[in-house]
């Protein structure tokens, strides 16, 4: 059965509101090319999309209320109406009873491990879903919050990604590589064969699979420094 989800996705990560992030971070790479390094700020872009559930037939099974305080894991794939693009909604939970949160701290220490040093780090909400003003990394360090979005130049080709992590997991949008490729649809970067999604109207994560043809998910097994430095353009083109 279809359902339409009031799905908010900041930056990538997931579909539509990943390409509205990508569009916005495109349009000031293009006006501000040569200060690339000084981006520092990453704004999350909102958006949703209501409707009622469609009626049930008896094919297939009911899905929960939007409003069950139960925690989805797991749930039997199904398609769902993202914003009028369908993706295979894998698992759903709930931000505050995640038990993969991240603190600014836990952030820093990752991207270290995974090679990056100093990249600014911005988050727009709190754990409880509320949108947040004036974030700092170096005054909000233990508080934990469900997305974090960081922008990472390649000191080699200047090719510029865009690196977030959502419900302690990290994604990669290849901007610069999106941007010149001259593709129909994007490129992002993942660790899983899914990609996800934060939906800050009821504070959830939901994992996803997009079509193809509305978003490609290039699987790696770690993205790190070294993994990204070597995704060039080249690259990315030989594994369509």
């Amino acid at each position: 059965m279809k359902k339409k989800l009031p799905i908010i996705i900041a930056f990538l990560v997931a579909i539509v509101a990943i390409v509205g992030i990508v569009v916005f971070l495109v349009s000031k790479f293009s006006d501000d090319k040569e200060n690339t390094d000084t981006v520092t700020n990453v704004v999350e872009v909102d958006g949703d999309k209501e409707g009622e559930p469609s009626k049930n037939d008896g094919s297939e099974e009911t899905v929960k209320p939007e409003n069950s305080n139960e925690t989805t894991e797991k749930q039997d794939v199904k398609y769902e109406d993202y914003n009028g693009t369908e993706v295979v909604v894998v698992s759903s939970e709930k931000v505050e009873e995640s038990k993969n949160n991240k603190s600014t701290a836990d952030v820093e220490e990752e991207l270290k491990n995974r090679g990056f040093e100093s990249l600014l780090i911005s988050s727009s909400y709190n754990i409880k879903g509320d949108f947040i003003s004036g974030y700092s990394q170096y005054n909000d360090t233990e508080a934990l919050h469900p997305t974090y979005d960081m922008i990472y130049n390649n000191p080699g080709n200047g090719d510029q990604w865009f690196i977030y992590c959502y419900g302690g997991q990290f994604f990669a949008f290849p901007l610069t590589y999106n941007q010149n490729s001259g593709r129909d649809v994007f490129v992002v970067i993942s660790e899983k064969n899914s990609i996800m999604s934060y939906d800050c109207m009821n504070n959830t994560y939901n994992e996803i699979i997009p079509k193809e043809t509305d978003l490609i998910i290039r699987k790696v097994d770690r993205i790190d420094k070294n993994t990204l430095d070597t995704l060039t353009a080249e690259v990315l083109d030989e594994n369509e």
